[in-house]
């Protein structure tokens, strides 16, 4: 057995109203955490979503039922004491001309391509 075996996606978790509230946030909000790392490998813009706001709660159920999916095929993955769910919301845009992977030590959902950007959730 790999540690591949045990990596999942999950489509269709998000509404599409709630892909449109992303984007639209992405893109009109300016108050928030930024980063725009300019690795050799890939350029992202990346903005956290605030905690407690309403899109953040909104997020934080599609996590915590793409959770309840992988621990009900995986109820052995996790025994400790430890958080298994990672406060911080960050959403992600990656230039896909650059050659490279939208990778973080979290999962990563791919929501939707718009443009010439891959959009991704980190959770």
């Amino acid at each position: 057995m790999n540690l591949s075996d045990f990596i999942r996606g999950y489509t269709n978790v998000a509404s599409d109203e709630l892909i449109e509230e992303m984007f639209d946030w992405f893109y009109n909000s300016e108050s928030v955490k930024t980063e725009n790392p300019n690795r050799v490998t890939r350029k992202d813009l990346q903005k956290w979503v605030s905690v407690n706001t309403p899109l953040y709660n909104k997020i934080q159920e599609v996590k915590y039922n793409m959770l309840d999916k992988y621990l009900s095929e995986f109820p052995y993955a996790y025994r400790g004491t430890l958080k298994l769910e990672s406060e911080e919301t960050k959403i992600q845009r990656t230039d896909i001309h650059v050659v490279g992977f939208i990778t973080s030590m979290q999962s990563n959902l791919i929501t939707k391509m718009q443009d010439e950007y891959w959009f991704g959730l980190s959770i």
